[in-house]
């Protein structure tokens, strides 16, 4: 049985659940293709063939030209080898998209609204004002051009839609945007060739359509922006599980031979190979995956494990690259780096549940992919028929434009992978790994959820739930109490262990530490009521795995 080989392509100018179809229909066509995936929400297009195949990524790239697309290899390299500067590049490539669309949108959106109030208006019972040189009645021709100059901008807003739409009528694989192309051209057009005939018939006036033109392109660059800025939060789980790998990490040369007196050095992780050392400073990220050298400390593994609480790290133990080393100092020898590491596998894993298709997924394609040719047939038929029975051009227009508009499947490609994308992106964001989007629409069925780990069904926050005393604490705790309330004979035992807690774990970044802290101050205690007890720690010692040990001076 002969290996398969996979490649990914990022695929531009697509806009519909058609012009997904049309891609993949192309690619399949080529010999040895086993299987070609287009995720319209991500643009990109997984294909599979047999490695004894003699396929060059350039017929494929070939193929998709010619459905009426470009294509290109996506980049070898992975998601968690990009430092943080890229990702915040890519977002900001992203919401620059977005900040276009909006500014398109708000011009096309102003345009309309004008041209909806001075076409519509004059039609009420009661018309809006209007500057007299544009009365419909009185100079017919100056309130046509006058809506034309108000249309032609909405066309210039919505260009790209006419560039696409055509484009793929050239290439035979129409979609949604053809018929939005062909719907709103074909309103402003007639319209036009009425108002030159204006000048000989003033009740042609009546019939223009420009408004409808520029309504139906607004309306279409609504849901697109929308569909953007939807798309663009998708990717957050993604990003925020690339940023836990940060962009440097402190390699130790001269670890294996100190003799070198070589410092410890910051580099950017790409520089980092197998075998290196690095040193894990308290507070900080680890870098990436590796074994301990030297050091204690407790690693913070939520983001892989579920568990809130730290793991105790000592020589000879496993770290994973994106886990937070919370107390003491590490020496650690790169094991993993880039697509190898633990990181990077999980991004994969998700990214290819992405890039997968749902049963109904692939339903919604068979449907979308004869769909827009059949609305295209049932308009012309659609206009045949009328033109036949004696009906008004007009009224034919009006007849075609709402089958093209009203029919487009935009909604039918997109809804699928939108929802498969946000389901698989905030089951990352809390911990869930998906691995096949089979999976979500199985889901619906469940009866009962079984869970190995009660860690895992926490808040994944420890809080301090009660305070208990051991006899030794007791006897010791009336000269603090004296300091505190020296007019009441009660003893607030636990607001006083709880400020002796509070003055040792208030540095700490442990876990543990926070929780205690947190409670001290719901219960007023503070750095004023440590001032108060006048306490002063003498020595403070981090003992890994059991916590932090101090002496108290009276």
């Amino acid at each position: 049985m002969e290996a398969k080989m996979k490649e990914t392509f990022t695929v531009e100018g697509m806009s519909c659940a058609a012009c997904s179809s049309a891609v993949e229909r192309s690619v399949r066509k080529l010999e040895g293709i086993k299987e070609a995936n287009v995720n319209l929400t991500t643009k990109k297009l997984s294909v599979e063939f047999d490695s004894g195949q003699s396929i060059s990524n350039d017929e494929i790239i070939k193929a998709v030209t010619k459905a009426g697309y470009s294509a290109s290899l996506e980049a070898e390299q992975k998601p968690i080898e990009k430092n943080s500067s890229q990702v915040n590049a890519s977002l900001e490539d992203a919401s620059i998209k977005v900040k276009q669309l909006k500014k398109e949108l708000f011009g096309a959106w102003l345009f309309t609204i004008v041209l909806i109030y001075v076409s519509m208006g004059q039609m009420l019972a009661k018309p809006l004002p209007l500057f007299s040189i544009f009365s419909m009645h009185a100079l017919p021709m100056n309130f046509a051009v006058l809506q034309l100059l108000l249309t032609i901008p909405v066309l210039y807003f919505a260009r790209a839609y006419f560039y696409r739409g055509f484009k793929a009528l050239y290439y035979r694989a129409p979609n949604m945007d053809s018929l939005i192309a062909i719907g709103s051209l074909a309103s402003f057009l007639y319209s036009l060739y009425l108002t030159f005939l204006i000048s000989l018939d003033a009740s042609h006036v009546h019939n223009l359509y420009y408004e409808s033109a520029a309504s139906v392109l607004t309306f279409i660059m609504t849901g697109k922006f929308l569909e953007a800025k939807s798309t663009d939060k998708t990717t957050s789980a993604i990003s925020s599980l690339i940023k836990l790998s940060p962009p440097k990490a402190t390699l130790v040369a001269g670890y294996d031979d100190p003799s070198l007196m070589l410092p410890p050095t910051a580099v950017q992780l790409e520089e980092i190979v197998v075998g290196n050392v690095l040193i894990i400073k308290p507070g900080e990220t680890i870098p990436l995956d590796g074994i301990v050298l030297e050091g204690e400390s407790d690693v913070n593994e939520a983001m892989i494990t579920g568990e809130s609480m730290p793991v105790s790290k000592e020589e000879g133990d496993s770290l994973i690259g994106g886990t937070l080393n919370t107390s003491g100092v590490l020496f650690m020898r790169v094991t993993r780096t880039g697509k190898d590491t633990t990181l990077a596998k999980i991004i994969s894993f998700i990214e290819e549940t992405q890039g997968k298709k749902a049963p109904i997924a692939r339903l919604a394609d068979i449907v979308s992919g004869i769909f827009v040719p059949v609305v295209l047939a049932i308009a012309l038929v659609s206009a045949i028929i009328w033109i036949l029975s004696g009906a008004e051009a007009h009224f034919v227009i009006r007849v075609v434009t709402s089958v093209l508009v009203i029919a487009c499947p935009c909604a039918l490609g997109l809804a699928t992978p939108t929802a498969i994308m946000v389901g698989t992106g905030l089951a990352a964001s809390n911990g869930i790994l998906i691995r096949t989007p089979e999976v979500l629409e199985l889901l619906k069925k469940t009866t009962a959820v079984v869970l190995d780990k009660t860690g895992t069904i926490t808040k994944g926050k420890p809080v301090v739930k009660s305070i208990s005393l051991t006899k030794d604490a007791q006897e010791s705790l009336r000269f603090y109490h004296d300091k505190i309330n020296p007019k009441q004979d009660s003893l607030d035992e636990e607001k006083i262990i709880l400020a002796l807690a509070y003055a040792i774990e208030k540095n700490s970044s442990h876990p543990i530490a926070h929780a205690i802290v947190e409670e001290a101050k719901k219960r007023g205690i503070d750095e004023s009521t440590l001032t108060q007890i006048n306490i002063l720690l003498e020595t403070e010692t981090n003992l890994s795995g059991f916590g932090l040990s101090a002496n108290l001076v009276q």
